[in-house]
């Protein structure tokens, strides 16, 4: 995990070598880089490495110790609703692989910049036995376009980075060696726009969704 401010915008790379698999060390990072861009940066850029965006939660906690696998499972939902409710400008920039919750990190930035390369994107849930619950099935069903909900949420269908741009997982490609360039200018674009009102204007717009998901938080949903 790394922090580091380019000009006014943070960017927060995740690179393990391995999965980038979500765990509380990963999360911890992601609650630290937050505080730190909401003070010092006007936008922020999610970065995974070449080939791999995240594969989701760590399966080793959840299969060696399933207390502690909910929790983690838990606290991943509170993640989310972070990022989704983050005041600022936030951008993805998607070189590989997006599975379960790493999808969800797609979903729940603003702008989502994809490599046009070969890598696939996929809610895996229904062939891997687990319910969404609200908040998951939220954050889905509002990004993701109506006519793909069954073949993607449902069906476990995995995308192609062009098909994830037909379903919603991204909203554009460009050339692999141009895509954190690309999700620079967006962040840079967006900053310039009053601050006040795109986190005004961001949760307004969000605000049935958000209020699904606080919901959610408090009872027992789990899925990812």
């Amino acid at each position: 995990m790394n922090y580091e401010l380019k000009d006014n915008i943070a960017v927060i790379t995740f690179d393990n070598g391995k999965a980038n698999a979500v765990n509380p060390d990963f999360m911890d990072a992601i609650d630290s880089f937050l505080d730190k861009a909401e003070k010092e940066a006007d936008a922020v850029v999610l970065a995974g490495r070449t080939g791999m965006f995240s594969a989701g939660y760590d399966l080793k906690i959840i299969q060696a110790d399933p207390e502690a696998g909910k929790a983690m499972i838990e606290r991943g939902l509170g993640m989310l609703y972070r990022f989704y409710s983050f005041p600022k400008p936030l951008v993805a920039a998607c070189d590989g692989h997006a599975i379960g919750l790493g999808a969800f990190m797609l979903m729940v930035a603003d702008t989502r910049i994809g490599a046009d390369t070969e890598y696939f994107v996929r809610l895996p849930e229904t062939a891997i036995n687990m319910p969404f619950g609200d908040l998951l099935m939220e954050i889905a069903k509002s990004r993701l376009n109506r006519q793909e909900h069954i073949k993607r949420i449902v069906q476990s269908v995995p995308c192609t980075p062009s098909e994830a741009v037909t379903a919603g997982f991204l909203d554009a490609l460009v050339p692999q060696e141009q895509l954190m360039a690309a999700a620079m200018k967006v962040a840079s674009d967006l900053a310039e726009l009053p601050a006040k009102y795109y986190a005004q204007n961001k949760l307004d717009v969000r605000r049935d969704s958000l209020k699904i998901m606080a919901d959610s938080i408090k009872v027992d949903s789990i899925g990812g």
